[in-house]
């Protein structure tokens, strides 16, 4: 009987060598992939814009006379800065979900909905106006501070507040986050003339 020859078995056994090399190169690619993707994640996740509010202004301010049922009239204006920290993301705001809004006491007195709008850029600025009509002097909260000639001024006390909600999207709308940014500051007027006294916004 002849034996069969042993080429075959060689075949085999280099059969599975070629499957195991395979098999590990593939392993490795996989998982050399997952930290790429991870590292890449980490790089280009986007991040939740940053929102502030700068220079202030009361370009009107109007008291009626000093009385039981004395109003206020006024503007303030002021600026929001929304600012985008990496490069390569874009932040899209509602139109719907943006407020800035003015407080007295606690209690608001103005509001104000923000277009809305796709930043692209690095920082976009938002030019807001709020218009306060004909505010009861009684239900509004005074602060008296000494003035540098030690005379007590009545003050208006507000607070500015604005709120963005929207969401944030890097690499080419792979990685989506929705977002919420809000800020508020406070600022001091002079009742008597509508002056900014105090401006704790950036």
């Amino acid at each position: 009987m002849v034996e069969p020859p042993a080429e075959p078995r060689i075949d085999i056994r280099w059969s599975r060598i070629s499957k195991w090399i395979w098999t590990t190169i593939i392993e490795k690619l996989l998982i050399l992939a997952a930290v790429c993707l991870f590292c890449f994640y980490l790089m280009y996740t986007p991040i939740k814009p940053t929102l502030s509010i700068k220079d202030v202004k009361i370009p009107t301010f109007t008291e009626s006379e000093i009385t039981s049922d004395a109003t206020a009239t006024f503007t303030v204006n002021f600026t929001g800065i929304v600012v985008n920290p990496p490069r390569h993301s874009v932040f899209t705001y509602s139109s719907s979900s943006v407020i800035a809004s003015l407080f007295c006491s606690g209690q608001q007195v103005g509001s104000m909905i923000i277009p809305a709008k796709r930043v692209v850029a690095n920082v976009n600025l938002i030019d807001v106006s709020i218009s306060v009509d004909s505010l009861p002097v009684e239900e509004v909260k005074y602060i008296s501070v000494m003035s540098v000639l030690k005379k007590e001024k009545p003050m208006l006390e507000m607070e500015l507040k604005m709120k963005l909600v929207g969401k944030t999207t890097a690499v080419f709308w792979v990685f989506t986050r929705h977002v919420e940014c809000v800020t508020q500051c406070r600022v001091w007027v002079v009742i008597e003339d509508g002056t900014l006294h105090r401006n704790d916004c950036v």
